[in-house]
Parts: C-alpha cells; sequence; structure tokens
C-alpha cells in the first residue's frame, strides 16, 4: 500500500541546524561506544513480512483504545504490551517475528533482519542492479531522531552517517571529527538517497528511518559485500543532545550478480535473437496487412506465446528497472533535451523529465499525494512502483490526476512504462510485439550503438537517449 509522506517542510537552515547537532551526537555515541562495547558478530535474519515493512507500508493513526489510555501508567503498559506483542508475534505461515540464524536467507530477495536492542532493530536487502543499492529500515521505539553510520574497520573518524529526523528528510552527511564543525551535510549532487523518509508512529510509539542507498560511491565510505561495520543512534527530538541508545554493529552483506553480467549472457546466442528479431517483425508487417490470408498468421503467432511461457515484455522488464545504467552515465548536472514532439507517437510529457526541485509546488503536492513521489524516486526514472503499471492499473484518482498534468493513458504506458506491464496479446494489439523484442535485444547496448532497426523500436516504446543511457534527473 502506498504511504502519504506525512512530513510538513521546514526551511534549510533549521533541518542544517538539527542534522548537525544529531550528528555530533551520533559519532560521538559511536565512539564511546566502540572504546566500551564489543561489536556483535551474529545476526537475526528474517525472511518474512517484518516489523519495519508494516509500519513502512502503513501509515499507522491512533485507534480510539489508544486514544483513550491518557494516563503515563497506562502508556507505559502499553508500550510494553506492544513491544512483549512483537516479540512474540507470528504470521498466518505460523513463522516467528523473531528467528534463529539457521534460517537465515540470502538478504537479496528479501529483507533481513539484526536486532540491535530491546528498542531497535535494523531490516536491510541488497538490490540487484547497475549500480548495486541497499535498501535499510531502522526502528526504534521510542525516539524521535534517528541515524545509521557507515565507517571502515570501526574507525568513527571520516565516516559517512544518514540522518533522520521526523518533519525533515534524510540526508547523508560526512562526520569529519569530533567538532561540530566538521560535521557537514554532503554536497547536493552527493545526494543521491532513494526512496528516503523518515516517520514518527505515535500509536506505536515507534520510528521508523528507510532509505535506498547506492553500495559503492566516488569519495564515500564504500558497502562492501562481506562483514561491513554500521553504527546507529537515537534519541529525543526536543533535545539532540541527549541520545537514549547509541551502538556499533556488524552485517553481512551479501554478494549480487550485477546487470553487467547480463551482457555476456545476452550475446551467447546473438544469432538466435536476430533470426528471431526478424521472424517477428516479419509477423508484425504481416499483422498490419488486412487481408484474409495474414490473418491465421497473426491468430497463430499470439496463440504460439501460450501458457508457462514468458511474455517478451515480461523477459524485457526481467532486464532490470528503467534507471541508473552504469556508473559513470550518471552525471548529475547532465539535463534531458526537449525532443521534438513528432518523433514520437504521443505529446512528450515535459514535466516528467523536469528535476523534481524545479517542479511547481503544486505538482510536487499531485505527484506526492496520489504516487508516492519523492526527490529520490521523481529524479530516478522508473523506481517508483506505480510506474510498473499500466494505465489501466493505476486508481481512478492516478489517473484523474495525470490528467491533471495534461497526460493521457497512451502517454503513460508510452512514456512512464514504455509498455513494459503489456502482456504478449496487448502488445500484438498496438503493433508493438517486434518493437519490444529489438528493445530488449539492443538493452546492453548504449544509444550511440544503436542501429537504425534499434533506434525506431526505441522511439516506438517512448525512449529518449538520455533516458536510455542516463535515467537520472541530476541536481545542478
Amino acid at each position: 500500500m502506498m504511504m502519504r509522506s506525512p512530513w510538513a517542510a521546514l526551511s534549510r537552515g533549521g533541518m542544517a541546524v538539527k542534522a548537525t547537532f544529531v550528528a555530533v551526537v551520533l559519532i560521538a555515541a559511536a565512539a564511546s561506544s566502540f572504546m566500551e562495547n564489543k561489536v556483535e558478530s551474529s545476526t537475526n535474519e528474517s525472511s518474512m513480512q517484518s516489523l519495519a515493512e508494516r509500519f513502512v507500508n502503513d501509515a499507522s493513526t491512533p485507534t480510539q483504545k489508544d486514544q483513550e489510555m491518557t494516563t503515563p501508567a497506562q502508556l507505559r503498559r502499553l508500550q510494553e504490551n506492544k513491544r512483549k506483542d512483537r516479540k512474540k508475534a507470528t504470521y498466518d505461515d505460523g513463522q516467528s517475528m523473531v528467528t534463529n540464524a539457521a534460517a537465515a536467507k540470502d538478504c537479496t530477495s528479501q529483507f533481513c533482519q539484526k536486532q540491535l536492542s530491546d528498542a531497535c532493530l535494523v531490516e536491510y536487502k541488497v538490490n540487484n542492479g547497475i549500480p548495486t543499492t541497499i535498501t535499510m529500515v531502522l526502528v526504534c521505539e521510542g525516539s524521535r531522531w534517528v541515524g545509521i553510520g557507515f565507517s571502515e574497520s570501526g574507525k568513527m573518524m571520516n565516516s559517512d552517517a544518514v540522518l533522520g529526523i521526523p518533519g525533515t528528510a534524510p540526508e547523508k552527511y560526512r562526520l569529519g571529527g569530533y567538532d561540530q564543525s566538521a560535521v557537514v551535510a554532503m554536497e547536493r549532487q552527493r545526494q543521491t538517497l532513494i526512496d528516503a523518509s523518515v516517520n514518527y508512529y505515535d500509536a506505536d510509539d515507534v520510528t521508523v528511518l528507510k532509505f535506498t542507498k547506492i553500495m559503492k560511491e566516488d569519495g564515500e565510505v564504500e558497502i562492501k559485500p562481506g562483514k561491513n561495520t554500521f553504527l546507529y543512534a537515537k534519541g529525543i527530538f526536543e533535545d539532540l543532545n541527549y541520545h537514549q541508545e547509541r551502538d556499533l554493529f556488524e552485517l553481512n552483506i551479501p554478494k549480487v550478480d550485477t546487470a553487467a553480467e547480463v551482457a555476456p549472457a545476452a550475446e551467447e546466442s546473438s544469432e538466435k535473437k536476430r533470426k528471431d528479431r526478424d521472424k517477428v517483425k516479419k509477423d508484425d508487417d504481416s499483422a498490419e496487412d488486412p487481408s484474409a490470408e495474414n490473418q491465421p498468421k497473426e491468430s497463430k503467432r499470439k496463440q504460439g506465446r501460450g501458457d508457462g511461457k514468458q511474455t517478451l515484455a515480461e523477459q524485457f522488464a526481467s532486464l532490470g528497472p528503467i534507471q541508473l545504467r552504469p556508473l559513470k552515465d550518471l552525471r548529475p548536472n547532465l539535463s534531458p533535451p526537449v525532443p521534438v514532439d513528432d518523433e514520437f507517437p504521443y505529446p512528450y510529457p515535459k514535466i516528467r523529465f523536469t528535476e523534481w526541485a524545479s517542479l511547481s509546488h503544486q505538482t510536487r503536492e499531485i505527484m506526492k499525494e496520489n504516487f508516492g513521489y519523492n526527490k529520490g524516486n521523481w529524479n530516478a526514472l522508473g523506481l517508483n512502483d506505480n510506474e510498473r503499471m499500466t494505465c489501466s492499473q493505476l486508481t481512478d484518482a492516478q489517473r484523474q490526476a495525470i490528467q491533471l498534468l495534461g497526460w493521457n493513458c497512451d502517454v503513460w504506458d508510452c512514456f512512464i512504462n514504455h509498455y513494459k506491464s503489456y502482456n504478449a496479446e496487448q502488445l500484438g494489439d498496438k503493433k508493438l510485439l517486434g518493437h519490444v523484442d529489438v528493445v530488449r535485444s539492443a538493452w546492453v547496448k548504449l544509444w550511440a550503438d544503436l542501429s537504425e532497426d534499434e533506434l525506431q523500436s526505441a522511439t516506438r516504446l517512448c525512449f529518449t537517449e538520455f533516458v536510455w543511457d542516463v535515467g537520472y534527473l541530476g541536481a545542478s
């Protein structure tokens, strides 16, 4: 379920002051913990829907029963009962919320979980793609600000951190030392967090920090496969100089196959792909002929993609979301040129390819309210889950929202979804099967290396050079 963004915008100056204090507390706390505590090596990983996912996916509101319990003693009992219930919680499959390490999964297909304390837990999942990213969720009871840090060999100096204060957007910080002046927010072009949010849920008395981070970024602490040292801290929003809890912890990060490894496999049967592509294109040309002699061929072609066979659209989509191609192409100062409308079958939706910060306040509110867009999943094309849906799969409210922007379903399906979610029959009806197959085969290439036929098919699916090669609306 898509969660509405509940935070209200604060001034950047106020955010910077608060976040700087948080960072100072974070590194000071972690330094103290490093001297006093050893890093636990055991992890507690979970393969089911987790506590963190429940809060991330469900914008909790206080129940009437919660609102009636107003005395401090009653609230303490309520919180203690919730803590006990969560530790004992089971789901329909009978799996306990607290699993043992023997049941741990690879942490790439689902979230793994580590209990940091009685009041905090962290969840993480490594995402396949170029570049490789990690999604982290920190859930802490009773806190109002939280943070996760990244360090090399347990050293606090020159480490990085993601700090989250409810009411502001989480940001990346450089922890250059213990003095306040050495703790600074990273440059704007380095604020590359994806789907970053921090929310306080009053009914459950928990704060949830969630973000997706590129694991290897130039000039930053790299998150590598194998053991990595992290730190966490939580405090009280009204008094940022006081921290309730802090510690170091280790996670064993799995290695994933990257999209770069798809290329050799894609080239192994290049001759077969060319023959298949030529055959499908020939079928498409025949399908456009309304004569009776060609009708059976169209019908046979549709039936040939029967049960148990992956559609071309599904194969195309399996190569990964349409964003973040090779890391060298993430040029933060590059803005997409506006193409000529007659290059495409439908009007070019310039708004979708405008950087988040440059959109009007009204447009941002429409997209945030109806689609859950934020800076991260707007600037990284194809990252928002709604972009993996066809227009017919959107809600009525979402379709009304895109109409306010001057779009229609044809524009959405072509420029936003690129027909990735169409099945073979739908693609056939639009005479797109051949184009999808060509694009799927050419996906590992850069735009400049595409043939004329490949360029024609890519344009028919509403790709531009910018979307194909870059896919990220970087901040200048």
